[in-house]
């Protein structure tokens, strides 16, 4: 189907204007994995503080 609409789309545009495409996807994807993984850090790093305040306090009561 994608090739199909491609080729419909090369009768009216040069075939020079789909070389970026592919970059330009690539790019999309690492983007939307740098925005899945900011926020997953965002949303552990309250559990991973207090995992590290536990250790230290539990650390810090020992003789």
């Amino acid at each position: 189907m994608v090739e199909y609409i491609k080729s419909l789309y090369g009768l009216y545009v040069d075939e020079d204007q789909f070389e970026g495409q592919g970059l330009v996807e690539y790019a999309l994807i690492l983007v939307l994995i740098s925005v899945v993984a900011i926020v997953a850090m965002q949303a552990l790093g309250v559990k991973i503080s207090e995992v590290f305040t536990d250790v230290t306090g539990t650390l810090s009561d020992r003789p």
